[in-house]
């Protein structure tokens, strides 16, 4: 399959989601990054990193932060597709999406990989549900669900 005929997969971890259940959630990312990987002939990854991860994990929980890191730097070693950490946010054209969405609004970086991306796989909220939106497939993770426990 070329790549360009495979679909893009949005994969999106929330903070308050790794936050509160840190240990479950890095062996969750973890077994999900082993199954993205035996499938990367067929279908393309985006992390995309939440914003405010960036911003307030490694000042709240350090360690954490580290450990996260550390499966993102393996993911990225490993070829398994795009990490995006991508947060600037051009006011303008953060405005022209904020009217575009009830709620908290995609940033910039966010609303291109919900018009590239085939379907979202991660964490529910509001990105989540823009996907929803626009009629793209939705598929929420748990914490409690690895793929060798199905």
């Amino acid at each position: 399959m070329a790549e360009k005929d495979k679909p893009t997969i949005l994969y999106f971890v929330d903070f308050s989601v790794l936050y509160s259940n840190a240990e479950k959630m890095l062996a969750k990312i973890s077994d999900v990054l082993r199954v993205f990987a035996e499938n990367r002939d067929s279908v393309t990854v985006l992390w995309h990193q939440d914003p405010v991860m960036m911003k307030n994990l490694p000042v709240m929980k350090p360690q954490l932060w580290e450990r996260y890191q550390e499966l993102v730097r393996q993911f990225e070693a490993d070829g398994i597709g795009i990490y995006d950490d991508t947060s600037a946010e051009d006011e303008e054209y953060f405005q022209k999406i904020r009217e575009n969405y009830p709620g908290p609004a995609p940033t910039p970086g966010e609303q291109r990989a919900i018009e590239r991306c085939s379907a979202f796989y991660g964490d529910g909220g509001y990105l989540a549900n823009c996907f929803r939106n626009v009629g793209k497939p939705v598929m929420l993770q748990s914490a409690d669900i690895l793929s060798g426990n199905i």
